[in-house]
């Protein structure tokens, strides 16, 4: 045989047709791996996870990022590009299984409340913001009951229940269940009225 159709059918090969264009491209590809080095700094961390929620009924959402530094929790709220609107701080502590921070809008407006549990030793309190309206609807460190806490830990969970308006006054009343461990505390459905702060 000729190495003229040899070579030919070599070059006419579906296998050389297809592995040229692959080194080539190879070849042009930017080297594997990264540019970016990521490095964890101290100071702020997250303590929980994202939260997003359309607070201001623009069908865009809002970033709620609960962070702590050194001893103190704060929650701060960004726009889609990342940029703060405000920073809710607070004066207690955070556990996450009492400090799911959720969002409802009990008195049916255009803004939504941001609401999140905190404790100091057995002392459980609720925090109500509608944080992107000024004059809007705002609760710091009201007491609603003592929970289980043991050896500097809080021994209980907390699960909101959801929002209804039972005494049909316009306004959604906000329900949440507390089960503390061990007989350390209380295990009950409660309801707070938002509009009346009791």
């Amino acid at each position: 045989m000729a190495k003229g159709p040899l070579i030919k059918k070599l070059l006419y090969s579906s296998w050389f047709l297809a592995a040229l264009p692959a080194t080539i491209i190879f070849l042009l590809l930017p080297p594997i791996g990264s540019q970016y080095k990521i490095e964890i700094k101290d100071g702020l961390k997250n303590d929980g996870a994202f939260i997003y929620s359309d607070l201001n009924t623009d069908s865009i959402s809002e970033l709620i990022v609960p962070v702590k530094s050194g001893p103190y929790f704060s929650l701060m709220i960004r726009n889609n590009d990342f940029l703060v609107y405000d920073q809710w701080n607070f004066k207690d502590s955070i556990a996450p299984s009492i400090s799911e921070v959720f969002t409802g809008n009990f008195d049916h407006d255009k803004f939504s409340e941001i609401y999140v549990f905190t404790y100091k030793g057995d002392s459980l309190f609720l925090n109500v913001n509608e944080i992107l309206q000024p004059s809007g609807t705002r609760m710091d460190r009201v007491f609603i009951t003592r929970i289980g806490y043991a050896k500097g830990q809080v021994a209980a969970t907390l699960r909101p229940a959801g929002f209804f308006d039972t005494d049909m006054d316009g306004h959604d009343d906000l329900y949440f269940i507390i089960s503390s461990y061990f007989r350390l505390g209380t295990r009950r459905l409660f309801s707070f009225d938002l509009a009346n702060k009791n």
